[in-house]
């Protein structure tokens, strides 16, 4: 099952265990129902980003800070991929923002390279 998939089934539980009684009954487990759908809404949210490959910076920015694969245009160094950090609560690139490029598309980076201890040593 993928994190994805695993999200979607957890939220769907979460919404078919509760009810307009319980909001009624108990709003501290009513607030945590709330809490808890919304946060699992934005790991959905991020695990689409994730799956969707290249995105268009002028139609879609990312959902969560952190870095990403960019492809960066600059009149004065040209057009390459370069790996940028994205602040969602400025919505700005940090090397774009900085040496007055733009960000053209972006994706998310692959997951880290996974290292297997054999003997002693890694493989």
């Amino acid at each position: 099952m993928t994190l994805y998939q695993a999200v979607k089934v957890a939220k769907e539980r979460i919404m078919l265990n509760s009810s307009r009684q319980d909001e009624i009954q108990n709003p501290v487990r009513a607030e945590f129902i709330r809490e808890t759908t919304e946060a699992l809404q934005a790991l959905v949210d991020c695990a689409e980003t994730v799956r969707s490959g290249w995105s268009g910076a002028d139609e879609r920015l990312p959902e969560c800070s952190g870095n990403y694969l960019t492809w960066y245009v600059s009149e004065e160094y040209g057009a390459g991929a370069v790996i940028q950090k994205y602040d969602t609560a400025s919505k700005s690139w940090g090397m774009a923002a900085a040496l007055g490029g733009t960000v053209s598309h972006w994706m998310p980076l692959p997951e880290a390279p996974v290292q297997e201890k054999k003997h002693g040593g890694i493989r």
